[in-house]
Formats: structure tokens, C-alpha cells, sequence
């Protein structure tokens, strides 16, 4: 039987959602600040990926035992293991996606890293990679959703939090209309994706991995924009411009071509959680 919480107990559990997702957007500057006056800026993004994370896990950990009398299994997060397949389906995704668009005519944007190559390898794993995969899923995949399935029912718990997880997206920067729509979108599809892997496999590491490695892939290395990202080796122009094929002013990720494989895994996802309900 699936546990329920209070209305109460729900309240409280939103509150330290807010207060993880604060110290997850503004807390991290405060902490890369600090980093920053006492170690070179390029060390400083790794003790304040690691530091932050470490403090979003141990703050969801207490405050759910403590104040909603929750354990971190009761949230999906068990100890840290990655089922093989959800591993390889995490490669698979944005290695296809990437062979997709490289295929496509392009322009390629001169990117000198120099002497700094495995900095940027490393940046891509820890900053890009790691540090939002794991912490986006332990907040929306993880207390987010059974928060709202403990008091709701699955389908709140799968879709209110895919939504929140679209829109809080839009603050990455100023998008035109049609591309904050594709935003919302595609965001909504992947956070299908990564609620249904997650419950598929009662564990919010797994949704965490296929993050961890398509943040790697898609942002981190490979960069189709205009503008490349911070830590990208390979960045590229498309020459067509159709919203469509671009996914517009955001990129690829919540392009038609995105979406459509979001949702193919979401549909594998929900067969394996079928498939162990029965």
C-alpha cells in the first residue's frame, strides 16, 4: 500500500522544496563566490558542484526524517546503485540525437580551448553533467514527485512536477514566444521521461544517470547554437532555420526530434513499470 501524507505534512514537504530548489539557483553562486576567493575560479566550479550537492542531499535527508517522518526510500532515493540498462539507454539518447543533427547541414564554430581540454572534459562531467542531473532529480523526481503522489495520486505526482520542471527552464534566459512554447513542450515530455524511469525503477538515480550523461552529451561536449556553452569542445550553427528542426532560441533539447525520443524511452519506462505492477 502506497503511503499518504497529511495536508500539513504536504505543505512542510513544499516548503523544503522551495528552500532546496533557492539553494539550488541562488545558493550556488553565493557558495562559487566564496570558492572563488580562496581557490582559482576553475577550482572553485568543482568544490561548488560538490558542495552543493552534498548540501541538497543531506538537507532533503534530515528534513524529511525529521519533519514529515519520511525515509530517503520513501522518496526513490535509495542507496546510490544504477540499473545497466537505464545506464546504456543514457548513452544511447543524446548519442543519437547527436548523430541526427550532425548529419544535418551546419556551420561549425571555431572553439579554441588550448591547454585546457580535460578542464573542459571534466567541467562538462561535474558542472553540466553531474551537478544539475543529480540535483534536479532528487528535488522534482524525488521529493517533488512523492510529494505529490503521497497526497494525490501518480499521475499529479508525474505531471505537476514535469511541468514545474518545463517552466523553471524559462529562466535560463530570454527566449521569443514560439521557443518558450517548444520549451514547455519539450520540458513537460522529459520530465515524463525522467518521472517514469524513476518509477520504474523505484529509484531516482536511475532518471538521474540518463540526465547526468544527456547534459553531458548535449550540453557539456556538443553545443548546436549560435552561442557555444561554457564547456563545449564541438559547437555548431544549423543553416535552417525552421523552429522545427532547431528547437529554437533554446536548442535542441526541446526541438520535435527531442521530444518524440523522450517520449519513446517514457514509453519503455511505463512497459517495465507496467510490467512490475502486474
Amino acid at each position: 500500500m502506497k503511503k499518504k501524507i497529511t495536508t500539513a505534512k504536504f505543505a512542510v514537504g513544499i516548503v523544503i522544496m522551495f528552500v532546496c530548489l533557492w539553494i539550488y539557483l541562488l545558493g550556488s553562486g553565493m557558495v562559487f563566490r566564496a570558492a572563488s576567493s580562496l581557490f582559482n575560479p576553475k577550482a572553485a566550479i568543482f568544490i561548488m558542484s560538490m558542495v552543493i550537492l552534498l548540501v541538497e542531499y543531506f538537507f532533503i535527508k534530515l528534513t524529511v526524517n525529521k519533519l514529515l517522518k519520511l525515509s530517503m526510500e520513501d522518496l526513490g532515493m535509495p542507496k546510490v546503485r544504477f540499473e545497466p540498462r537505464w545506464v546504456a539507454i543514457g548513452f544511447v539518447l543524446p548519442l543519437v540525437i547527436l548523430g541526427i543533427y550532425l548529419l544535418m547541414p551546419k556551420e561549425t564554430l571555431a572553439i579554441d580551448r588550448g591547454q585546457d581540454v580535460l578542464f573542459y572534459v571534466a567541467a562538462a562531467v561535474v558542472w553540466n553533467g553531474i551537478y544539475p542531473g543529480f540535483i534536479e532529480e532528487m528535488i522534482f523526481r524525488g521529493l517533488f514527485l512523492r510529494l505529490f503522489e503521497m497526497r494525490f495520486n501518480r499521475i499529479a505526482g508525474i505531471l505537476v512536477p514535469s511541468i514545474s520542471f518545463a517552466a523553471i527552464h524559462l529562466l535560463n534566459g530570454e527566449i521569443d514566444l514560439p521557443s518558450k512554447i517548444m520549451l514547455l513542450i519539450g520540458g513537460t515530455a522529459v520530465g515524463v521521461m525522467f518521472s517514469l524511469i524513476a518509477l520504474a525503477g523505484r529509484s531516482v538515480w536511475n532518471s538521474a544517470i540518463v540526465h547526468v550523461l544527456w547534459d553531458f552529451f548535449i550540453i557539456g561536449i556538443f553545443s548546436f547554437t549560435t552561442t557555444p556553452g561554457p564547456s563545449c569542445l564541438f559547437a555548431y550553427h544549423l543553416t535552417d532555420t525552421n523552429i522545427f528542426i532547431t528547437g529554437g532560441e533554446f536548442g535542441i533539447e526541446p526541438s520535435p526530434l527531442s521530444t518524440i525520443a523522450y517520449i519513446i524511452v517514457a514509453i519503455v519506462a511505463y512497459r517495465e513499470l507496467r510490467q512490475k505492477q502486474l
